[in-house]
């Protein structure tokens, strides 16, 4: 995306699953006025405008679906199911005195049409590996890897000045010595722990800016869960944190308990003419208050226990530590049995944000549920014309509520990859063809491009998420 940013590329975006069809790749059916009309997939619309086409997650895809692109992608020619045969752009201009005829049905391929897939290794990785005529169509870049200790160190130095510099130094070398495990679970057996995020340390450095009495240890555990890998990973994952003199603190959830919370929920206080809220921190040690402003819903925020629920320590501490979380921007995510509150919780915190019955919205996953059930789901109007209904999550999304995703262990891998866009970058690309932009990005774009009837910005086209929306 930064690549076709900095060349002012316009792009199409197809995320793929083990739900993608043929339809999806081409046309899809759409009866509209009591017709029947044929609607242009990513692919298409990238083929004619001349635009990037990003294919994200290539190992997700059956092996049998994607193999309909290899003709588009060598030869730039592919049959439509409306009739109509893209052609290429140097075929098209050598046939155009029959291309020009009304039955020739043929449409040209943009020469500037490109197509950047993006995929795991396979099989490192789980997923499909990909058909072989469809592998040799791309030059194939492998991005990532090792960031050397020195340069990390610079960096999270230069972007947090006030977090300690030991402090630093230990998160560098524990991300090292994860690299350092994945490199050699590659080559020999051993404990093969999952991948730092990226943007774990800078999570973790950011919470130690806003909260400094906090422990670093126990932020990294919650951007990093380790203690939910297998028990051999865990331990070597805990003993490179003990090698660095991060122990985890005692009766942590690594140990089967949480402690008491740095930090307790003191207030929060609704602001006058903003859709946002002042809570305020307090430090146990000291008693040092600390203020965040998070998004906050229609109600009145509020930290009042509900009747006949008990306000036990451990519900307390996580209500604390989902809140810094919130006041990141981050969204959560409760792991725990049957029977441990999630719900509960999840219900308590949309209350001290404001959020009421009303604006809280609970998405049930099941195991069956594909990527497009959990955004919109096809349906029928009166009239019998084709439409897309919104999910839970998206009208949440839209309208500026909270979301409750219950059942999340349910989903397969591919099903959940299709909201991470959203978690990441508050930016989702909508079954539909709408796009789905993050509240700042869509009022730049709405200041920058006309707003007329038919414009970029009208419908079909994108959608703005508000400032206040929470996926939870």
């Amino acid at each position: 995306m930064a690549w076709c940013e900095l060349l002012g590329r316009e792009v199409e975006y197809l995320a793929l699953s083990r739900d993608t069809t043929e339809s999806d790749l081409k046309q899809r059916r759409e009866i509209i006025g009591g017709s029947l009309l044929w609607s242009d997939q990513p692919p298409v619309r990238a083929a004619r405008e001349g635009r990037i086409l990003i294919l994200d997650g290539l190992e997700k895809a059956e092996r049998n679906v994607l193999p309909t692109l290899n003709n588009l992608l060598e030869n730039r020619e592919m049959s439509l199911q409306d009739g109509t045969f893209l052609t290429s752009p140097e075929r098209f201009d050598s046939l155009q005195d029959l291309a020009a005829g009304s039955d020739a049905r043929l449409v040209r391929v943009h020469q500037d049409f490109r197509v950047i897939a993006l995929g795991l290794p396979v099989p490192e990785f789980p997923g499909f590996p990909l058909d072989p005529p469809l592998r040799s169509r791309f030059q194939a870049r492998r991005v990532g890897g090792y960031t050397p200790v020195p340069e990390l160190l610079a960096e999270l130095r230069e972007r947090y000045p006030g977090v300690p510099e030991e402090v630093l130094q230990k998160l560098v070398t524990f991300s090292d010595a994860i690299s350092q495990m994945i490199r050699a679970g590659a080559e020999i057996p051993g404990p093969r722990p999952w991948a730092l995020p990226d943007d774990a340390l800078a999570s973790v450095c950011s919470a130690l800016h806003r909260f400094p009495g906090e422990h670093a240890a126990r932020l990294l555990h919650r951007a990093y869960p380790h203690s939910l890998l297998p028990q051999e990973t865990a331990t070597a994952c805990s003993d490179a944190l003990i090698g660095v003199d991060l122990r985890m603190p005692s009766g942590s959830a690594e140990d089967g308990g949480l402690p008491a919370a740095a930090y307790r929920l003191a207030a929060i206080e609704a602001a006058a003419d903003l859709p946002t809220a002042q809570v305020r921190f307090e430090y146990a040690g000291t008693g040092e208050a600390v203020s965040s402003r998070v998004t906050r819903g229609d109600g009145e925020p509020s930290l009042s226990v509900p009747k006949r629920l008990v306000d036990v320590p451990t519900h307390a501490t996580l209500l604390a530590e989902a809140m810094q979380s919130i006041s990141q921007g981050l969204s959560v995510c409760l792991v725990g049995p049957n029977g441990e509150g999630k719900s509960v919780l999840a219900r308590r915190l949309a209350g001290i944000l404001g959020y009421g019955l009303e604006q809280t919205y609970t998405l049930h996953a099941y195991k069956d549920m594909t990527s497009r059930d959990l955004l919109q789901r096809r349906g029928t109007d009166e009239s019998g014309d084709t439409r897309w209904d919104p999910s839970p999550f998206l009208t949440a999304a839209l309208s500026g509520g909270l979301c409750i995703l219950d059942g999340l262990q349910r989903l397969r891998p591919d099903t959940l990859a299709a909201l991470q866009s959203f978690c990441a970058d508050g930016d989702l690309e909508l079954p539909n063809g709408d796009r789905l932009l993050r509240h700042d990005r869509y009022a730049a774009l709405a200041a920058s491009l006309p707003s007329a009837p038919g414009g970029p910005l009208s419908p079909p086209g994108a959608a703005g998420a508000p400032p206040e929306a929470i996926a939870l």
